[in-house]
């Protein structure tokens, strides 16, 4: 049931450190990588799709020329069989990995799968979907990767197998009644300026959006799953998070890189952050 990390993965700079196992489904694995320095990797075309959930730190992705950054929590598909995706990745960052054989998403769906596979493109989940996908994926773990019990047999493998293939399929092409709503140019232009100034207020955002502030805020409901605020609050923890790896422990002050991303309330803060990453920022800044 382990198996090292899939071989279609080459690095093409520093080493995450000596090679993590995984869950060797088949056609299908899971595998989650903690990156103790900065890597880099280039994920050639196989038979197989890949799925990044980042669990802590940030990713970014280039395919076909577009990049993307995914932070905590953010479930992507990030390869196809017949492109080539190079992953970039900092220091302290953890990923969960998931290969899936191609012909098995075809084998799912006998009438349709040929096609659906088709249609199948990079692009990172909603907020709900993605909760689906971790929550399946970590199903999977507790049941199969559980410690001291028996091996589960080949048809609870087998089963456990299709159980992901089956959710990748579903959530990264949707029945076309369940399809969400195109995002509208005013949510694009709030989620790009966001990126760029994360020092912005709402109201300002509200502006750029070209919308009332009560409209963007339907807006990030109804298709990111979440609030202008809180998605601008992820992008800040994200800035200090790589800033606190990157910064000298004898100098720098964890209140100075908070103030400096817009947190004026350290104890707040330290929640937030210790929520988000599941330790303190101290243990960041001194890691």
């Amino acid at each position: 049931m382990r198996s090292p990390v899939p071989s279609a993965v080459t690095s093409t700079g520093r080493p995450p450190g000596p090679p993590q196992d995984g869950i060797d489904l088949g056609p299908v694995r899971l595998h989650r990588v903690h990156h103790d320095a900065p890597a880099g990797y280039a994920l050639t075309p196989t038979t197989d799709l890949v799925v990044l959930h980042v669990r802590a730190g940030h990713v970014q992705t280039t395919d076909a020329g577009v990049r993307r950054r995914l932070g905590p929590g953010d479930v992507a598909l990030a390869a196809r069989p017949d492109a080539e995706l190079t992953v970039a990745v900092p220091a302290g960052t953890t990923v969960d990995v998931t290969t899936v054989h191609l012909p098995l998403l075809v084998d799912l769906d006998p009438q349709d799968g040929a096609r659906r596979t088709a249609r199948l493109r990079p692009h990172t989940l909603d907020h709900r979907s993605a909760a689906v996908w971790r929550h399946t994926t970590a199903y999977v773990r507790s049941t199969l990767d559980g410690g001291t019990g028996p091996d589960p047999g080949a048809l609870l493998l087998h089963a456990h197998g299709r159980l992901v293939a089956a959710t990748l399929l579903e959530l990264f092409d949707p029945p076309p009644a369940t399809r969400p709503d195109p995002q509208p140019a005013s949510l694009r232009r709030a989620v790009a300026h966001i990126e760029a100034h994360p020092d912005v207020d709402l109201d300002d955002l509200a502006r750029v959006a070209g919308v009332g502030v009560r409209a963007l805020q339907l807006a990030f409901r109804k298709h990111l799953g979440t609030t202008p605020l809180a998605h601008l609050r992820r992008v800040r923890l994200e800035g200090v998070h790589a800033d606190l790896l990157a910064a000298d422990p004898e100098r720098a002050t964890i209140a100075r890189i908070a103030g400096d991303w817009g947190f004026a309330d350290p104890s707040r803060f330290t929640a937030q952050y210790k929520q988000a990453y599941g330790r303190l920022p101290s243990h960041t800044l001194h890691t």
